[in-house]
């Protein structure tokens, strides 16, 4: 669904830094390719108890920015 309204075009693309995608891509790519190749290996409990420390921690880290107050700049 394509957008109309200028201010959210606008919003959408003015964030956009090169640098940090790149950045993101590169350190990320990797490190799928690797996770795919030792959990091929791996017994599957360890995987599920990797899996749900990542998600754990990752909802915890949702949870504690989320009663955080939003910061004035």
């Amino acid at each position: 669904m394509a957008c109309t309204c200028p201010e959210a075009r606008s919003a959408e693309f003015d964030d956009f830094q090169l640098a940090v995608v790149g950045a993101l891509l590169i350190g990320s790519i990797p490190c799928v390719i690797l996770v795919a190749f030792a959990s091929s290996r791996a017994p599957g409990s360890l995987i599920h108890r990797a899996h749900a420390l990542v998600l754990l921690a990752s909802g915890l880290r949702s949870w504690v920015s989320a009663l955080r107050p939003l910061s004035r700049t």
